[in-house]
């Protein structure tokens, strides 16, 4: 035991005192891909993050790309505390309270179309490009320092940019398009609106207040026709009978050109968007959950019928079926906290947290551990799933 120990001690003696990762974090931070490298670093290779990233990748022998390694870091949250990469490194870095909240906005990158209007050369590298993002029509200042830059004025980029300091820089990959007419800038913007606006509406104030008026109107009108903001129902076939009643009888009150416009460009033959469930939903006969949230859209929830039994046991003989159904509702990264807060209003936390094993700690803290280490996504800036279509209707 002494000569190991007389070892080790002289071995350890040898190694550096300082810790490299310290170091590493606390390196120059001038230029946005100064904190995308540390961002990269702490994501996929930091004991808190490897295994997870690991996880991440949907196959085994999936290689780990630009796209997946950027969406990663940028916007997965983990279950482990409903923390992301993003919030661990502006919790660690030494920067300005102005800079670490200039880095938590890289949570929502801006994914969009955007045509080069300008760069700045210096000899053979380009310092800065300048473009405008087709969807929101504002100028972005992209800060490159990169000989050989392939970016041409007129051309269209599709691309992620994140801002830092002032300027912004690529994040992920970028795809050129050479030789796009200018009066294609239009479709791209509608285009974006209507097949991604989860994305754009991050860009988009306006869009994304009449998106969130618009779900608040549906909200309401969800309540009226039903009842109230939740309604079980005991099957796949009957949900989505009633669900296509439902938005039958919306549309027939609307505006009837309007519907009649809609109903063309989408190619329509009934007065109702289209609604495509798939087979296992509609076998479902283990009841439905349907609940409307008024700051999103539409949730549902399969196995309901075992969710409500086992929250109205108050966390007593539980069954199997019931514990698994009451774990998937806090897991699911499908259901909001507000779905789950809406059940808990009326029937208490004893099931939730008797299924989780959580008995010593307070009720309403332990909760909203629970969900934030499994909905953490929830606890960033939201959006509704409505598209805009082309007069700004939805």
């Amino acid at each position: 035991m002494t000569v190991a120990g007389t070892f080790l001690t002289e071995r350890f003696a040898r190694l550096p005192a300082e810790s490299g990762v310290k170091n590493f974090l606390g390196g120059p931070s001038r230029f946005g891909w100064d904190i995308k490298r540390k961002l990269i670093w702490l994501g996929t290779k930091s004991y808190l993050f490897r295994w997870l990233f690991s996880n991440y990748l949907s196959k085994p022998d999936e290689g780990a790309t630009v796209r997946i390694i950027d969406d990663f870091v940028c916007q997965e949250s983990t279950a482990w505390s409903g923390l992301g990469a993003i919030d661990i490194l502006a919790g660690a870095l030494d920067v300005s309270a102005e800079d670490r909240a200039t880095l938590r906005t890289w949570y929502e990158r801006h994914a969009a179309f955007y045509r080069v209007m300008s760069r700045q050369d210096r000899g053979v590298e380009t310092e800065r490009i300048v473009l405008r993002n087709l969807v929101n029509g504002q100028p972005y200042t992209v800060r490159m320092n990169m000989a050989g830059c392939p970016f041409k004025p007129q051309m269209v980029v599709w691309g992620s940019l994140t801002p830092w300091r002032g300027e912004w820089y690529w994040s992920g990959e970028q795809r050129p398009y050479e030789n796009v007419p200018e009066h294609e800038d239009a479709t791209l913007r509608r285009e974006m609106l209507e097949r991604h606006p989860g994305i754009a509406y991050g860009y988009c104030p306006t869009e994304a207040a009449q998106a969130r008026a618009a779900n608040r109107r549906h909200h309401d009108e969800f309540v009226a026709h039903c009842g109230g903001d939740l309604v079980v129902y005991s099957d796949g076939l009957t949900l989505a009978a009633a669900e296509q009643k439902r938005l039958e009888t919306l549309w027939r009150a609307a505006d009837q050109e309007h519907v009649r416009r809609v109903m063309r460009e989408l190619g329509l033959e009934r007065p109702r968007p289209p609604m495509r469930f798939p087979r296992e939903f509609l076998d479902h006969d283990q009841g439905i959950g349907a609940f409307y949230n008024p700051e999103e859209d539409e949730e549902f929830m399969l196995g309901f019928n075992h969710v409500l039994s086992g929250l109205r046991k108050q966390g007593d003989g539980l069954t199997d079926l019931e514990r698994d159904a009451l774990r998937h509702f806090v897991t699911d990264r499908c259901i909001s906290p507000a779905f789950v807060h809406r059940l808990v209003r009326e029937h208490g936390t004893a099931s939730l947290l008797e299924t989780f094993h959580v008995r010593d700690l307070p009720p309403d803290g332990a909760l909203t551990f629970l969900l934030r280490c499994h909905k953490g996504r929830f606890y960033l800036n939201r959006y509704p799933s409505l598209s805009l279509m082309k007069s700004g209707e939805n």
